[in-house]
């Protein structure tokens, strides 16, 4: 991996938690704590995991039912069973829910360490199959797969946690034009300018896809209105510095809307987001601004 690995420590000892927080820290990874399932899944749904290192008997939730939540995230991370249950049925249990390994308490370090590593190169492996499947292949983005099943995912966080989200809808401007004037080629490297200008302005934690042909967007956890707002006119700005041939100076336009504030379904919600950024397209042809109107209208 280009960056180091984050591996999240769950169990209720919180001794064990430290001890495994310094040897892994001392081992280049990037280590969170939980003290049992349900902080776990609190975690998961923030950030980001490679590696889970779980105990099973845990209160609130133990580490069956933390797996078993696991088993419907696409991109969940790998399961380490740490646990001082040594019956073959407590391990087969913990294969059969999808763990990748199953260590007994009390375990040596050196060897945990190398199971986590062994972890680290299968998921790193599996992630590469899924980003074929879930990636655009010129632009590097999301692709529409990918985007349905992050929206779907984003819409389900929110109900749950009472947390907003917006989505950004953009299209680029005039890519027939370009497409007929300069050819194919000059067309996709309009294209990818607005795919490496959405990666420039976007946060860490926005998903970015291309839907198909000119249509991208931008999946915004934990944003309102004002978010969604600041980051057009980032996009607008730092896209108008970029040029094609000819010394064309490429151009898209964007509309957003914010669940549920504007919206309480995913159909609802792309809708007012295309209504938007269709506002705006005309808008931004008859007054050319880097203001921002593209505000759903509900």
């Amino acid at each position: 991996m280009h960056r180091r690995p984050r591996i999240l420590i769950v169990d209720d000892d919180e001794d064990l938690r430290l001890l495994l927080s310094m040897r892994l820290t001392c081992e280049a990874m990037e280590v969170t704590t939980a003290a049992d399932g349900q902080e776990a899944m609190e975690s998961l749904s923030r950030e980001t995991f490679d590696v889970v290192v779980a105990d099973i008997m845990m209160p609130r939730m133990n580490g069956f039912e933390l797996l078993y939540r696991l088993q419907e995230w696409d991109d969940r991370p790998a399961v380490i069973f740490l646990s001082a249950m040594t019956q073959v049925s407590d391990r087969i249990r913990g294969l059969e829910l999808g763990a990748v390994d199953y260590v007994i308490k009390p375990f040596d370090a050196p060897e945990l360490v190398a199971r986590i590593r062994a972890a680290l190169r299968e998921k790193e492996r599996l992630d590469r199959v899924r980003s074929a499947a879930y990636e655009d292949n010129l632009t590097r983005l999301g692709n529409r797969r990918s985007y349905q099943r992050t929206i779907e995912r984003e819409i389900a966080r929110s109900v749950r946690y009472g947390r907003p989200f917006a989505v950004t809808m953009i299209d680029a401007d005039g890519l027939k034009s370009v497409n007929d004037a300069l050819g194919h080629a000059a067309g996709d490297q309009l294209l990818t300018l607005i795919a490496g200008t959405m990666r420039a302005t976007a946060r860490a934690a926005d998903h970015l896809f291309r839907l198909g042909g000119d249509e991208f967007a931008v999946l915004m956890p934990e944003s309102d209105g004002d978010a969604a707002v600041s980051f057009i006119r980032r996009f607008y700005a730092a896209l108008a510095q970029e040029c094609l041939e000819d010394r064309l100076v490429p151009s898209a336009s964007a509309g957003y809307a914010v669940f549920p504030e504007d919206a309480g379904t995913q159909a609802q919600l792309e809708r007012l987001a295309d209504e938007a950024l269709y506002r705006e397209k005309a808008r931004r042809r008859a007054v050319p601004s880097d203001n921002v109107t593209a505000t759903p209208q509900t």
